[in-house]
């Protein structure tokens, strides 16, 4: 199905995610920051912006940026006219925390945010969240530093919201789509469509929760004259009916692991050929007291498809979001752009050299997984990889 445009004006509330500490300018919070910032993490922000910029995204001009030195944005309401002055400004500020917004406005430097012409927003997911048992953070498999399995189940869940929800589901297409790591912990999936930016909040929440999934099964139940009646979802259904459908039919491949009775069990493999042409039919009640199995059917549905990205992120309408390319005070790495089927953030998203050493000295002893291997930094002193000390730096691990 395709998403139609929406035809409306959008109030922007005053009070969406105003900038901490506006009034003092970007130099005062530059110099503030440099009296907190670890001097290591300063220098190589600062070595890095004379050497790469970020791309610009798409309608540049348009858009509100924000800017943190000591939190994630300390600084908002800048606008950029042209390329140089982009550029200019990361070489001159070298910021640790770059966003944009993902609404685009006919003065975007204007404030307060009434002021700024509100024209329409992109599409944004946010994940950060990954779905693991409690049991794994306990795990010597757990990296509090940065955990690659967390990275790994993150990804996945972007990667399925693209491809299951956003493509199969709604009909967007790839070149609309582009999903950014974000340079931590999380992953953003961006959808650039001129027939998505006018949607209100309420559109956008109707997304989310079709991402989050039915709260309750799909059947319908009914009675006739002689007995109980229960329909489902057909061979031909779409979306949540379609994968409830799946789930049930690879049920009727493997009736016993999928909880039925041996009798049932027995009456299945006896004709499966019935059975699975009985469900595509959606009669979902070709045999009596069916109704227990088709519930942990659904539960088993839900668990493996229903995602639960950041609901605050897609409905703000003036949200800013990570710029692409940028790097994050947190990590050092970059937000990179996922263009390849074997992203790797510990790999792919690196801003710094892995051949060349820094000393550090640390106060802990820590496990560092970066560039495909894991290495182990002592307590005191190390000479460690550039990255690593970038690293360490950007979580305060230096002594």
């Amino acid at each position: 199905m395709g998403v139609q445009a929406f035809h409306h004006r959008v109030r922007v509330p005053s009070h969406a995610r105003p900038g901490a500490r506006d009034g003092r300018g970007m130099r005062g919070l530059r110099e503030e920051a440099g009296q907190e910032v670890n001097a290591l993490l300063q220098k190589k922000f600062v070595e890095y912006y004379k050497r790469a910029k970020p791309p610009l995204p798409l309608d540049y001009a348009q858009r509100e940026y924000g800017f943190g030195f000591e939190t994630k944005i300390d600084y908002r309401h800048k606008a950029f006219k042209s390329r140089r002055d982009f550029d200019a400004f990361f070489e001159a500020q070298a910021p640790l925390y770059a966003s944009h917004s993902c609404a685009v406005y006919r003065t975007p430097d204007a404030r307060p945010m009434e002021r700024k012409g509100w024209e329409g927003a992109d599409l944004v997911f946010d994940f950060d969240a990954p779905r693991l048992d409690a049991g794994h953070y306990e795990s010597r498999e757990h990296n509090a530093l940065l955990c690659p399995r967390c990275l790994e189940t993150v990804l996945a869940d972007s990667r399925q919201l693209m491809e299951e929800f956003l493509f199969a589901d709604f009909g967007f297409s790839k070149k609309e789509t582009i999903l950014v790591y974000s340079g931590n912990k999380g992953y953003h999936v961006h959808v650039r469509s001129n027939a998505l930016r006018e949607l209100r909040q309420d559109e956008r929440r109707e997304l989310l929760e079709f991402v989050n999934g039915p709260k309750k099964d799909l059947l319908v139940r009914s009675k006739d004259e002689r007995h109980a009646v229960l329909r489902g979802p057909t061979a031909e259904s779409k979306g949540w009916h379609k994968k409830f459908y799946c789930e049930a039919e690879a049920a009727l491949a493997d009736p016993k692991a999928a909880g039925f009775s041996k009798p049932k069990t027995a009456k299945i493999e006896a004709d499966r050929k019935w059975a699975t042409a009985a469900l595509a039919k959606g009669n979902w009640g070709f045999l009596p007291d069916l109704e227990k199995v088709w519930e942990r059917v659904w539960l088993e549905t839900k668990r493996k498809h229903a995602l639960n990205p950041d609901a605050q992120v897609t409905l703000d309408l003036a949200r800013l979001i990570r710029l692409p390319g940028s790097l994050h005070g947190g990590t050092g790495f970059a937000a990179a752009i996922v263009d390849r089927p074997d992203f790797d953030p510990l790999k792919h998203a690196l801003a710094f050299s892995m051949k060349r050493t820094e000393a550090v000295r640390t106060s802990d002893a820590f496990i560092v997984e970066l560039g495909g291997e894991a290495r182990t930094v002592k307590a005191g002193e190390n000479e460690v990889p550039e990255a690593v000390a970038v690293l360490l730096a950007a979580k305060g691990k230096l002594a």
